[in-house]
């Protein structure tokens, strides 16, 4: 609810300005001196603020999503992350097509005993050997179906990595597959280090386990996609194992132990399953899932909210980025110390009060903003998927985006898109900066305000640009044409240029492949009409756009308010010419001015400076109006000082950089007063 203030107050605020405004009359016209807007600001986010809730749900999860180290311009070695053989690229010597695994738990010893029967298909050429990589690897057998033993080298890298080799008793011809019975085990613990399938006891009696392969003789390397049957054995019954794909059982072994299974006929890179005194609440209505299921320690009432929810949010997906692709979705819920959210093939890991609040509580949008990610990813990251490091976006940037975008469109509010605007441009300096599409992204420690937060920006840029409908109808062409297969950025331009049939080359260019967001000085100036009574009188508002570095193209919506109390936001365009940073643009009313805003709903990522000091209407004189204006501002800021005597970050949905007339992410006093220094100030001609 947006709050007022109380009409007394503004009464006040007017009855101060009109004398302010007489006194400013013979004042002589002062020159401004250029104004820039304040650069990023370097402090923590404020403790327990929403932003700072955000960002450690997103850093939990990039923890838990697959992270790539940083790549050099031509990936080589073990652990370069590029795509796996699908669809239409090039196939390697050989490629895991199955895998079935068996994880046996033992926890009043903290073992993990894993038995894992994996199908290898050669290709191109005789395969005589088979390096992988995994974590949790520290000794291996493997043998084959006739019982012939394979012989396995283990390698363990500096920081953990295990390379492991296998020699094949005998070389597989080209089309020729072989089973392999890896068996291992492992001690239960909760180092984010551990290597294999990782082993973590997070909660006696609780475990979350997960698993991945790499490869590393493919001329495509990366994780090893391939359908799988995941069976999980337990002997303590008060414990139900929870995985993506379709669950069955559990089955009760002759020695009294039960054994969950769950089948992924899609190809994915997860083995990972959690086990827990899980109680299984399915939603009646298969649509727009198959199956639907949460596993909840929390119980079956609250569970319902986030049910209902998630089947909202893919229904509100699935005409923009098309049909839910896959059999079913488990959400699966974890400990409160695991932060986030985790979304593999068609199921969710998710901290535990994502799952058991309800639409009464305090946290609930923050809840949804979580879980419209993560239901996003199902879209983004795993029917479609990055193709390198630097087309992350395609997975994090696009399910931030689908979240923002939920948001806005169904609980009517851009605050998440605007807080991951600021969050961007007000805290990532020039040396941490990257481009989204950077293949080294990564290495920045402003990952997530980078690739998430700027990111979902810029795609909601595009759709801006491009219009919701169009927009739409670019996504699904996407995931459509890219379906269960990797995919580059440059495909979605290509995609995008293809459906709206122009080019979109320079917007790719500036806000995928440059870092840095658009900073500018603005100046307002109304011009009146030669003859105020005339029945077709029209205002012409100019703004002019000063970026003396790297110049972009924008969009620039700027709402007009006339003394009808009217307003009217117009869409124009401000293109710059090569070599000059200036760039003057205007649109017309039909009645006098009362005061203009430029982007008023933060669709740019932008950071603005007013060029005439005091002039936040814009109207091109600084008078009592501005004042009146700065008091509705005041008090606002996106750098606020905490009792501890520090400065910390908050990114405020309202802030605007015009009204802090001294550039100090702060709109108060010093402003009023630097406001009313200038007084009577009027913009040059332009």
């Amino acid at each position: 609810m947006m709050r007022r203030l109380p009409f007394a107050t503004v009464a006040m605020l007017l009855a101060q300005a009109a004398p302010l405004a007489a006194q400013a009359a013979p004042v002589a016209a002062q020159a401004a001196a250029p104004r820039m807007p304040a650069g990023p600001f370097d402090a923590q986010l404020e403790p327990g603020s929403r932003a700072a809730l955000r960002a450690s749900w997103f850093t939990a999860e990039t923890q838990h999503r697959k992270r790539p180290p940083a790549l050099p311009a031509q990936p080589t070695g073990p652990f370069a992350w590029q795509a796996a053989d699908f669809a239409h690229l090039p196939k390697g010597a050989w490629e895991i097509t199955h895998q079935d695994i068996t994880a046996e738990l033992f926890p009043g010893q903290s073992l993990l005993k894993l038995q894992i029967v994996a199908t290898f298909k050669a290709y191109a050429a005789k395969v005589d050997s088979l390096a992988l990589s995994m974590r949790g690897s520290e000794s291996m057998l493997a043998e084959l179906p006739d019982g012939t033993t394979a012989t396995v080298t283990v390698d363990v890298q500096e920081g953990g990595a295990a390379l492991v080799t296998v020699k094949l008793p005998k070389a597989l011809e080209p089309g020729q597959s072989v089973t392999l019975a890896f068996e291992r085990v492992a001690k239960l613990d909760c180092k984010p280090g551990g290597l294999g399938f990782l082993p973590c006891s997070v909660t006696k009696p609780y475990f979350y386990v997960e698993s991945r392969w790499y490869v590393l003789d493919a001329p495509f390397l990366g994780h090893m996609p391939s359908t799988l049957d995941l069976h999980v054995v337990t002997a303590d019954t008060t414990l139900v194992a929870a995985a993506p794909g379709k669950p069955t059982g559990p089955d009760v072994l002759p020695d009294g132990r039960r054994v969950f299974h769950f089948k992924q006929p899609e190809r994915t890179e997860n083995g990972g399953f959690a086990l827990a005194p899980y109680a299984v609440v399915q939603a009646a209505d298969a649509v727009p899932y198959p199956a639907l299921r949460i596993y909840t320690m929390g119980g079956a009432v609250a569970a319902q909210a986030t049910l209902t929810m998630v089947k909202d949010v893919a229904a509100f997906y699935a005409p923009m980025f098309g049909p839910f692709a896959w059999q079913g979705l488990n959400i699966i819920q974890l400990m409160p110390n695991f932060g986030g959210g985790y979304s593999p093939l068609s199921g969710i890991f998710v901290y535990r009060w994502a799952v058991e609040m309800t639409e009464d509580q305090y946290g609930w949008e923050q809840t949804v903003e979580l879980m419209a990610h993560e239901v996003g990813h199902q879209w983004w990251g795993n029917l479609v998927e990055p193709y390198t490091t630097g087309d992350v976006a395609l997975s994090e940037s696009m399910a931030e985006y689908s979240s923002c975008l939920y948001m806005e469109k169904q609980y009517k509010t851009r605050g998440q898109i605007v807080s991951n605007n600021l969050e961007y441009v007000y805290t990532v300096k020039a040396a941490d900066d990257k481009a989204v599409a950077s293949p080294t992204v990564y290495a920045s420690p402003r990952y997530t305000q980078i690739v998430y937060y700027k990111g979902s920006v810029v795609v909601d840029m595009l759709r801006r640009e491009l219009g919701d409908d169009m927009m739409a109808k670019v996504l699904a062409a996407f995931t459509k044409d890219f379906s269960r297969d990797f995919a580059r950025i440059s495909d979605l331009r290509k995609t995008a240029e293809q459906v709206a049939g122009r080019d979109l080359g320079w917007f790719f260019q500036q806000w995928f492949e440059k870092g840095g967001a658009l900073r500018a000085e603005v100046t307002g100036r109304v011009v009146p009409p030669a003859n105020v009574a005339a029945q077709d009188a029209q205002w012409t508002v100019r703004i002019r756009v000063v970026q003396p570095e790297a110049p972009r193209r924008i969009k620039l919506p700027v709402t007009v308010w006339t003394a009808e109390h009217k307003a009217e936001t117009f869409q124009v365009d401000v293109e710059p010419v090569a070599g000059q940073p200036a760039t003057v643009v205007e649109v017309k009313v039909g009645a006098p001015v009362q005061r203009v805003r430029l982007d008023p709903e933060r669709v740019l990522l932008r950071a603005f400076a007013g060029g005439t000091p005091g002039d936040v209407n814009l109207d091109g004189l600084t008078d009592g109006a501005d004042l009146v204006d700065l008091a509705f501002r005041y008090g606002r800021a996106v750098a606020r000082t905490a009792k501890n005597g520090q400065t910390y970050f908050f990114a405020d949905p309202g802030w605007s950089e015009v009204h802090d007339v001294e550039a100090d992410l702060r709109i108060n006093a010093k402003d009023r007063t630097t406001l009313l220094q200038w007084l009577g100030t009027q913009s040059e001609e332009f």
